[in-house]
Parts: C-alpha cells; structure tokens; sequence
C-alpha cells in the first residue's frame, strides 16, 4: 500500500466513526468546537481580499474549491457572508460528499482523490483547505501544498495544528509554521502567515503574484 493509500485510509477510518455518530455536527468533521471551526474559516476568507486589491474583482463573486470539504460547514459560513461566486467542495470520504450534497443540494461536491488525480477538478481562482492536514505529515502536506498552489489561479489558503502550542493531541499531525513558511517559499515569494489568531494553529495564504 502506498503512502498516499494509507493516508486515505486513515482519513477514511477517522471519520466514518465520527460522522455516524454526530451527523451534521460540527464533531463530526473533528473540531473541538463550533466557534473554533467558524474562527477558523474567517481567517480563510481574508485570501479573498487579493481579489479586491490585486484583480479589482468583487470577493465574494469570484470561484472557490474548498478542500476537505466534510459536510459542507464552509459553503454554510460563505453564505451567511453573501457569497455568490462559484463554489465546488471536494472530500475522500463517500458518505461526507453525500451529506454535503443533501445538506446543500445547488451547490457541487464531488468525492475526489487530490493524490491519486495530482490536479483539481477544474479552474478555481482561490483554493482553501481547513483542517485536511492533521491526519497526515509533513511530507504529505509539502505534496498536498504543491498540488493545490500549482493548480489554482490566484491564490490558496490552508490552515495547520502548530507544532508551536504547548499542548499537544496524541496521533494528530502539528506542523511547524517556520519549515511550512520556508516550504511554501520555494513554490512562491507571495505569501503571509497568521499565527494570531489561536494557540494551536495557523494559517498560511499564497499568492501567484503580488498582493498589493
């Protein structure tokens, strides 16, 4: 089995448990807590102010593929915002592509492998990823990072568990915001890391040109 194959398991084995037994919850798709989940996409759709600044396009008008997208929490936070964009979720697990298609049935989620396909399922101007890494590594961050920046327009935005917090979950993945700044500095010179918003976690935004 290959190291992409075990992580899909993994994810895979993690989460059915969690999504039979929470349904549409947010515990569902592993967050300590709704607010922690919400904080979090916040800070994710700050990416879209290169839209603004850079492209002199409305933010909330432009196109989204959100990665790890689980039941489809995040096109609930676009909404509330007033999104009216173009927005695709994508996730490994079945049975979360089937939830998010019934809980969002004029939106589009597809089940799809990012490893296996080694592109995106489309032109996407901004790409976002919230909480897909900690199931795995670094070395499968690094790839994950690559393929998602590669293939996007404008911009991708991720967040991370840091290895910086003093506290620390047995069997999850915390990245180190320096190697992952460093890392994502061979693939652009455009970027920007927030590590102010929570103790455990943090967020990079990359850019495909300047953002200013």
């Amino acid at each position: 089995m290959s190291i992409q194959d075990e992580y899909t398991e993994k994810v895979k084995g993690h989460f059915r448990p969690l999504l039979a037994a929470h349904g549409q919850s947010f515990k569902a798709v592993d967050w300590g807590s709704k607010e922690g989940q919400t904080l979090r996409f916040s800070v994710l759709v700050q990416l879209l102010e290169q839209a603004r600044t850079v492209h002199n396009q409305e933010p909330l008008g432009t196109s989204i593929l959100d990665v790890g997208c689980g039941l489809g929490h995040f096109r609930d936070y676009l909404d509330v915002l007033g999104f009216h964009g173009t927005y695709k979720g994508i996730d490994i697990l079945p049975e979360m592509v089937s939830e998010a298609k019934r809980r969002h049935p004029n939106s589009k989620f597809d089940c799809y492998n990012l490893f296996q396909e080694r592109t995106l399922p489309g032109s996407f101007d901004y790409v976002m990823a919230s909480g897909i890494f900690f199931c795995g590594d670094e070395k499968g961050m690094h790839e994950a990072i690559s393929i998602l920046f590669e293939n996007c327009n404008q911009g991708l935005a991720f967040n991370s568990l840091s290895a910086w917090c003093e506290e620390k979950d047995e069997g999850e993945f915390y990245a180190c915001p320096v190697k992952t700044i460093e890392f994502c500095r061979t693939l652009t010179p455009w970027l920007a890391l927030k590590h102010d918003y929570m103790p455990n976690d943090f967020t990079i935004f990359m850019y495909k040109e300047k953002n200013s």
